[in-house]
């Protein structure tokens, strides 16, 4: 199988943006709608050198970045009646991250096994059983002797 890089199918921009041009959001609603509905249909069928679980994953993927599309949407036409709008630049930091994960993802199929694999650490293993614990012990040494110890570094 041929690898597919990043490099080779991205677009590079010709120039800066620029913040005074205006979209028509709706339009731009649409094209996510549709770039997520073609991918998650495209992921039915698991890619050559991905498994089925794989597959379900990405697609899981690209269905959270089109929630949180509509989250930060809703969150920036709120505008600045509500706190919550500072929110939308979290998130769009998060699609950002997420869009490289998939990048990386795509560019290699190891990759996924190990996004998968990090998420159900994070959030099956650390958070529930030690995360409060663990956040507590590093606050105490932060705060009483202004560095982290050995013992409570990630690997």
């Amino acid at each position: 199988m041929q690898k597919i890089r990043v490099i080779d199918i991205a677009y590079l921009a010709p120039c800066d943006i620029d913040p005074d041009r205006r979209i028509d959001v709706k339009s731009l609603d649409g094209l996510v709608n549709r770039c997520s509905s073609a991918a998650t249909s495209a992921l039915k069928k698991p890619p050559t050198g991905y498994s089925e679980i794989q597959a379900i994953n990405i697609s899981w993927i690209f269905d959270s970045m089109r929630f949180t599309h509509v989250t930060i949407r809703n969150l920036i036409a709120e505008g600045t009646k509500t706190p919550a709008c500072v929110d939308a630049l979290a998130l769009t930091r998060l699609q950002l991250e997420t869009l490289y994960s998939v990048c990386l993802i795509v560019q290699d199929s190891g990759s996924a096994a190990d996004y998968v694999k990090n998420f159900w650490v994070v959030t099956r293993f650390v958070k529930p059983c030690h995360y409060q614990l663990l956040e507590r012990q590093l606050c105490s040494f932060s705060v009483s002797k202004k560095r982290v110890p050995k013992s409570a570094t990630f690997r």
